[in-house]
């Protein structure tokens, strides 16, 4: 069995094949799947298909399916041949048991839609959009928790991560989505010291493509690229080469929201930092860097106009 930075390659509970054999979405659908109750499996799996299909994100892939994991718990009968009854009366649940009922609400009403049942939600009130939790201690990092953090990175690679998603305050699918071409060389004023511009092409929203300037993570970044393994004959990263990437039994690929999340709870552990999460103290979210950078830049008045290209 082949051997990666995470000991022994995987075995998938839901298809019996190793991690290395698959993609990053299929292994996300796959994890969530397992804990989809099993009367509604093949329905969820076809929606997450459907997801993939549309260009959604591994990571929303199987927040999606966590999501329906969740909600499938919730029917007596299979989620696709519930009566109109049974999905009010499943919805009314979700919206007083959770802080986030809306939002799985609105999950299953795509789903139902999906699956040609969207004559059942016909005459129910609208949803007034996904509701959003006010942020708080537990969905930020800190600056110093980040010092923490960089303390005990032993791979430059993984320092060049964590002060990326940082000084960017971009999600982490966008910051694994960087190719090396995405960077531009710049020097500071006084001409001495690099410093990396990077365009992050891919966005959740379409219209947040953007270039900033990482000054924070610009020595970082050099160093990992001067280490970065998928060099060509002549010493030269390949424009398309993955600015991020990690070893699959031998490959090199480009780095997993997965492979953040396990770096995080290493070095979260190494560390002694957890945040308190749904009553359980827990590693360190990458979303937390994206709240904690925009909260950094309030605390210390940043220029509204930076604090917006973060937000």
């Amino acid at each position: 069995m082949s051997q990666n930075r995470y000991g022994k390659d995987k075995k998938c509970g839901h298809c019996e094949r190793n991690r290395s054999a698959h993609s990053d979405h299929e292994w996300n659908e796959h994890k969530a799947l397992l804990k989809v109750v099993a009367k509604d499996r093949s329905d969820v799996e076809e929606f997450l298909d459907g997801k993939i299909a549309a260009g959604k994100s591994a990571g929303s892939v199987e927040t999606y399916g966590w999501t329906l994991a969740r909600i499938s718990k919730k029917f007596k009968v299979r989620m696709t041949s519930a009566d109109r009854k049974e999905i009010i009366r499943v919805m009314g649940a979700l919206q007083t048991e959770s802080s986030v009922g809306p939002w799985l609400v609105k999950v299953l009403m795509s789903f139902l839609r999906f699956h040609s049942q969207g004559k059942k939600l016909e005459n129910i009130p609208r949803m007034n959009g996904v509701h959003a939790e006010p942020v708080n201690d537990s969905q930020i990092i800190t600056r110093p928790e980040l010092g923490q953090l960089l303390a005990k990175c032993t791979e430059k690679r993984d320092e060049a991560l964590l002060l990326a998603m940082w000084d960017s305050g971009a999600r982490v699918a966008e910051v694994l989505a960087l190719d090396v071409g995405d960077l531009t060389r710049k020097l500071d004023a006084d001409g001495k010291k690099v410093i990396w511009e990077a365009f992050f092409r891919k966005s959740k929203v379409p219209a947040q493509q953007r270039a900033m300037t990482l000054y924070e993570a610009s020595d970082a970044i050099s160093k990992w690229l001067r280490a970065h393994p998928s060099r060509n004959a002549d010493g030269k990263i390949p424009n398309d080469a993955p600015l991020f990437t990690t070893n699959y039994g031998g490959e090199i690929r480009r780095m997993s929201s997965d492979g953040v999340r396990y770096i995080l709870t290493e070095l979260c552990k190494a560390a002694g930092i957890h945040k308190k999460r749904h009553d359980k103290m827990l590693p360190i979210n990458p979303h937390a860097f994206r709240h904690g950078r925009v909260t950094d830049l309030v605390s210390r008045r940043a220029f509204e106009p930076a604090i917006k290209r973060r937000a």
